[in-house]
């Protein structure tokens, strides 16, 4: 109302009543008006005498209400039952700030503790698909050195000198990986905290711009290290699992073991291939394309974020009717969006990188095999509709993985988070299938470049002698 009607201390205005018009002196202004700017009014505040004298037969008893503060770490719902006993007031007399007890976590409303278990779903979908990553690339990069730790045994070393070596290896990579995720995450938040602060700053200017999260940190460390050495226990085991037998044979380079002939009676041999390398082991099989399915579902459940976004700030959407301030609502609106379609693309960055390191991997495994195949007479041009029917072997599972699995979560999370709330019934989310489809099938057209150029620059001799 200040900036509005250009008032200063010291100012009267009027106020008008059913009964006429009472004048008042502005003595001050309220910093915080949160509330009212919910209900997109003005406000005056008066004591309760003056209220009393001014408003007689407005006044109700629904008027008066006691706000309670409390000191930090209260266990403020204990707190609250302590007060009504002592105090003799019903439970439905007391109200609680929902949004800033669920930030607490100290809310009884159960839609807040239900946004809490949405979140953990998500987060525990964030760790897993990161494992999936890390296994998927651990793997296919123990099976691309079968030979050294064949030679690992036959110079002497054991079985748990090998599973050793390997967690180790694994953590060493913690040490360079998660310093630089940590110091990339509290670059991107004193960034983010900055834009806020410049675009809102009547929302945000007293946001801190460049603190630190000690605990944000800490699990950050936590889930980096149990992601890492979960997903490097299993391959410790296989690469144990390597007899010396193995690195003295000339076998050392076959990945995996053929079980069958490929089916080339309805397709071209080439093709055949491409598929059967794909089938050729089940566990890698499903390592990949189950990496390539965490993506998808990560991609659906955080598009949840879009519905709610439009839902809770529909009040400060710049369209919206009664808007005060359309600029502070713009800016409030489109930084919220922001951060929603900003973190969705980097699931679909994290889904592209991911594609393309995983068949990066895979082809560099099978150099050697691809190489004996250019000189039994096998052309580049097979080669590449070999790698293509592979890749896209690996690309259709996942994505067929992905929606079954992620279609039914984004159907739960959807009712709980939205339609439980503001009612509106669930569809299919079919721009997020279409996006994360397409995401997905570039990378996999991406993924078969670099490994295609490589085999067209080397002659038949360097390829085989890798």
């Amino acid at each position: 109302m200040r900036d509005k009607a250009g008032v200063s201390l010291g100012d009267e205005v009027e106020v008008s009543t059913p009964d006429g018009f009472l004048s008042f002196r502005i003595s001050g202004f309220v910093q915080d008006t949160s509330m009212l700017l919910k209900e997109e009014a003005f406000g005056i505040f008066t004591s309760t005498d003056t209220y009393l004298t001014c408003f007689p037969d407005a006044a109700v008893s629904e008027d008066f209400v006691c706000y309670v503060g409390f000191v930090p770490r209260c266990r403020i719902r204990k707190a609250v039952e302590d007060i009504c006993g002592q105090m003799d007031i019903a439970g439905d007399k007391v109200s609680e700030n929902a949004k800033l007890m669920g930030a607490m976590m100290q809310s009884s409303d159960q839609y807040i503790w239900m946004l809490y278990v949405i979140a953990f779903v998500l987060a525990a979908l964030v760790a897993v698909s990161g494992m999936m990553m890390i296994l998927g690339s651990m793997n296919s990069s123990v099976a691309q050195r079968t030979a050294f730790f064949g030679m690992m045994r036959c110079l002497g070393a054991t079985g748990k000198q090998v599973r050793r070596y390997v967690r180790t290896e694994a953590l060493f990579w913690c040490l360079k990986a998660i310093p630089l995720g940590l110091l990339t995450s509290v670059v991107t938040v004193w960034a983010l905290c900055r834009m806020l602060q410049v675009l809102m700053p009547k929302w945000f200017a007293q946001m801190p711009g460049f603190s630190v999260s000690l605990p944000g940190l800490f699990f950050g460390i936590v889930i980096g290290l149990l992601t890492v050495l979960v997903a490097s226990r299993t391959l410790a085991r296989k690469a144990s699992a390597v007899s010396p037998m193995t690195a003295v044979s000339g076998n050392a380079d076959t990945v995996f073991a053929a079980k069958r002939a490929a089916h080339t009676g309805r397709m071209r041999v080439e093709t055949a291939l491409g598929l059967h390398h794909a089938a050729g082991s089940r566990k890698h099989l499903l390592l990949l394309t189950s990496s390539f399915a965490f993506s998808i579902i990560l991609f659906l459940e955080f598009g949840i974020g879009v519905d709610f976004m439009e839902h809770a700030l529909v009040g400060l959407r710049p369209d919206a009717p009664g808007t005060v301030n359309v600029e502070e609502a713009r800016a409030v609106y489109f930084s919220f969006a922001l951060f929603v379609y900003g973190f969705l693309a980097v699931v679909a960055l994290i889904a592209a990188f991911n594609i393309v390191n995983s068949m990066a991997l895979s082809v560099s495994a099978r150099m050697r095999q691809y190489g004996a195949m250019r000189a039994i007479g096998i052309s580049v041009r097979q080669l590449q509709t070999m790698i293509a029917a592979e890749t896209f072997t690996y690309l259709a599972d996942g994505l067929a993985e992905g929606l079954l699995l992620g279609l039914p979560l984004n159907y739960y999370l959807y009712r709980q988070a939205i339609t439980e709330r503001w009612g509106d019934v669930w569809s299919l989310p079919l721009w997020e299938c279409l996006v994360i489809v397409a995401v997905m099938s570039v990378s996999a057209v991406a993924a078969m470049t670099g490994p295609i150029r490589r085999l067209r620059a080397m002659s038949v001799v360097e390829t085989i002698g890798m």
